[in-house]
């Protein structure tokens, strides 16, 4: 609902825009953050063409299906026809393959668009959620190099890339609609939560219980109210969301068209993949340190762990709130309530007794992680070198806030620490890259392209040719 004059909600308490304009930091630090997008982009381009097919088995069932979308012939697989999987990926990739004329190609380009699309997502999202240069920065190295991340290129996790992709900006738009209440961050919000599904619907799934754990710290915060959820802004935006999941549900069952299932769809997953697995791809895919033996659990450890999350996060964010209630605001409410539903959906799973391979879940878990460890930084630990005070009375977003007579020499001094801190943002992003990501890029690329066929196989293919 609107403001009296109908305008935004207020905001209840929320200490400030996403950015203040004075404070906001340079765009001259995108400077950096795409640097390391062209870095990311850059390793993934030169493993691929290392080797003399794409990494990996998946892309070939991509491929498969892509075909059947732009009237290639492919294989009669019931799960290669249209609209099996989530359909928005295979378009672009069979029109690829047309234009091209190469699938190699295609996949390793549509790889690598895939990889710069997320990374410039992740972009968009440090500069709503932090004011921080340096801290931007650090957020997107740690999220484009987190080799959890990373590995899933070369095993061919395209759709679940755009998956991440169209989440991301949900979860920017969700943000910004919160905070200010506009049409446009509404619709925008719901039509990226579309795209999700259409992308992967699992994301989508996992979309879902993120924003009710976001929108339930948010009400426990009182940084919304439940007029929040019958404005009209929202209720349209849901009934859309709604007629869309329904129109797709209702089209492909009159054509008879089954989808693939993450639950109830492996029977032994209760008993071999449990959630006492979910932590194993760290051993290989470290997220930030060096790589170690596999992490296994018992699964009753698991789950306590995994729940731990939203527990221990609550009770943080309590107890900020008792000392600095405005440095609780909705940027780490919603990171929280991100990372909180990653972690309890496998372990409410689990406890519900859900059969699926749990360690897919694991991949939902670095950026919320990383965007929470960072936001919690700049929120809880760093404000107070931003010179910023709250306002004596919060009428809504975006508003000039009061700033002090020391102002001008916090900028100063704001401007000479900066550098030293981007530096430094640097070299840990640096580490991160040589001690996991590279190492880790060089065997996947090695392994996941002995798996879809050797460099001997294809000469002796083009020898029978």
């Amino acid at each position: 609902m609107g403001g009296p004059s109908g305008g935004p909600e207020p905001a209840r308490g929320d200490a400030g825009p996403l950015a203040v304009s004075s404070l906001r930091a340079s765009a001259w630090f995108l400077l950096p953050m795409l640097g390391l997008v062209t870095a990311a982009v850059s390793l993934l381009l030169y493993e691929f063409l290392k080797n003399p097919v794409t990494p990996g088995v998946d892309p070939g069932h991509w491929l498969s299906i892509a075909y059947s979308y732009v009237g290639i012939p492919t294989a009669a697989d019931p799960s290669d026809r249209p609209l099996f999987y989530s359909p928005l990926l295979f378009p672009f990739l069979g029109g690829l393959v047309v234009l091209t004329g190469s699938p190699t190609e295609s996949t390793t380009i549509f790889a690598a668009a895939l990889l710069a699309t997320f990374g410039l997502t992740v972009v968009h999202l440090a500069r709503r959620f932090l004011l921080s240069g340096p801290l931007q920065v650090l957020l997107v190295g740690l999220v484009l190099f987190a080799g959890t991340t990373y590995r899933m290129m070369f095993w061919g996790g395209y759709p679940n890339f755009l998956g991440f992709i169209m989440m991301n900006e949900a979860m920017i738009f969700f943000l910004l609609y919160v905070r200010g209440r506009k049409t446009s961050d509404a619709a925008l919000f719901f039509g990226f939560t579309g795209l999700t599904y259409l992308a992967h619907d699992l994301t989508f799934f996992v979309l879902l219980a993120v924003l009710a754990f976001a929108t339930g710290f948010l009400l426990l915060f009182e940084k919304i109210s439940l007029r929040f959820f019958v404005d009209r802004r929202t209720l349209a935006g849901g009934a859309g969301l709604i007629g869309l999941v329904g129109g797709f549900t209702l089209l492909t069952r009159h054509l008879g068209i089954s989808h693939a299932s993450y639950f109830f769809g492996n029977p032994s997953a209760y008993r071999v993949d449990e959630v006492g697995e979910i932590f194993i791809p760290l051993g290989q895919s470290p997220m930030y340190l060096p790589p170690g033996p596999p992490v296994i659990l018992g699964p009753i450890s698991a789950v306590l762990i995994l729940l731990a999350v939203p527990v221990f996060a609550l009770l943080v964010l309590a107890a900020a709130r008792l000392r600095w209630a405005e440095r609780v605001d909705a940027r780490i409410l919603v990171a929280v309530g991100w990372l909180s539903a990653a972690t309890s959906i496998p372990a409410v799973g689990y406890l519900a007794r859900v059969q699926t391979d749990y360690p897919r879940f694991l991949f939902f878990i670095p950026l919320p992680l990383t965007l929470v460890l960072v936001v919690g930084l700049e929120r809880l630990a760093l404000r107070p070198l931003l010179g910023l005070r709250r306002p004596s009375v919060v009428l809504s977003e975006p508003y000039t806030p009061y700033v002090d007579h020391r102002f001008t020499s916090l900028l100063h001094r704001r401007t000479v620490r900066e550098p030293l801190a981007l530096a430094v943002t640097l070299l840990v992003v640096f580490l991160v890259f040589a001690t996991v990501t590279w190492p880790l890029a060089q065997r996947s690329a090695g392994n996941y392209s002995r798996v879809a066929h050797d460099a001997a196989f294809m000469q002796a293919c083009a020898w029978i040719e």
